[in-house]
């Protein structure tokens, strides 16, 4: 088990998103970030898979939390993420509020608890937030 996730973009619903490789938006704005869990040791690019990575399902009452490191090693944000769709587990939400003091490229730590045994996943440049005024 090599955990990971996407990042998604658009998301109405569990079926109506899209698959990013980054997320982007502007300091300041409050956000909800939207990812999908992801086994990197299944479906490898090398064997044509596009995206690479099969969907993880955790276990029922599994919890996330998520670690927004900056390049700066004083600003990190955390956050609890929820499931934000009962249909599928795979799909966690983390928000961005408007008073986090994060820019720049950001990679995404994940924290994953399922029946006490804890798995953990970074996927790096998952999300860039430009200072305000510059996109």
């Amino acid at each position: 088990m090599l955990l990971s996730a996407r990042m998604l973009d658009s998301v109405g619903s569990v079926n109506i998103f899209e698959y990013v490789d980054q997320v982007s938006f502007m300091e300041g704005d409050t956000v909800d970030l939207f990812f999908q869990l992801i086994d990197l040791s299944k479906d490898k690019a090398i064997n044509q898979f596009k995206p690479a990575g099969r969907r993880y399902i955790p276990v029922a009452g599994a919890t996330m939390s998520v670690v927004l490191d900056n390049i700066d090693d004083d600003i990190k944000v955390t956050r609890v993420a929820t499931q934000p769709f009962a249909g599928d587990p795979s799909i966690w939400k983390v928000s961005v509020l408007a008073s986090d003091k994060i820019r720049g490229t950001v990679a995404l730590s994940i924290t994953l608890t399922e029946s006490g045994v804890v798995k953990r996943g970074r996927v790096e440049t998952a999300v860039a937030i430009s200072p305000s005024g510059t996109l």
